[in-house]
C-alpha cells in the first residue's frame, strides 16, 4: 500500500497477496495498524499531501498526485481528519512550526 498509496489497492487485491479472507484481512489488518485497509489508504494519501503542500504545491495538484478524484473529495478527507482545510493548512505552514494543529 505504502508504494501504490495513489492508486486505488482493492480489498480483491489484498485478499490474493496475503491469501487470507477477506474478514480475516480486515481483522487483522485493523488489528495490526488500528484501522481498516481503506482509511489506511487515505491516511497515507493525506500524509504524503502534507508533505507537497509544505513544499508549496497547490491542493488541486496535491489531490491529483495523491490519487484523489477531485479537489473536493481531497478537502472533505483533509479536513476530517486535520480540521481544517487543505488552504488552512499550507498557510499555517508557511506562518511556521507550531502553528499547525495535530490530528
Amino acid at each position: 500500500m505504502h508504494d501504490n498509496f495513489n492508486e486505488l489497492v482493492s480489498l480483491d487485491e489484498l485478499v490474493a497477496l496475503t491469501r487470507l479472507s477477506r474478514f480475516h484481512l480486515v481483522r487483522a489488518f485493523a488489528l495490526h495498524t488500528g484501522i481498516p485497509p481503506h482509511a489506511y489508504q487515505l491516511k497515507l494519501r493525506i500524509e504524503r499531501a502534507c508533505v507537497l503542500l509544505r513544499a508549496g504545491v497547490t491542493a488541486a495538484e496535491a489531490a491529483t498526485q495523491v490519487g484523489f478524484a477531485d479537489q473536493s473529495h481531497f478537502t472533505r478527507h483533509f479536513k476530517r481528519i486535520w480540521h481544517i482545510t487543505p488552504a488552512q493548512y499550507a498557510r499555517m505552514q508557511a506562518a511556521g512550526p507550531g502553528s499547525i494543529p495535530l490530528p
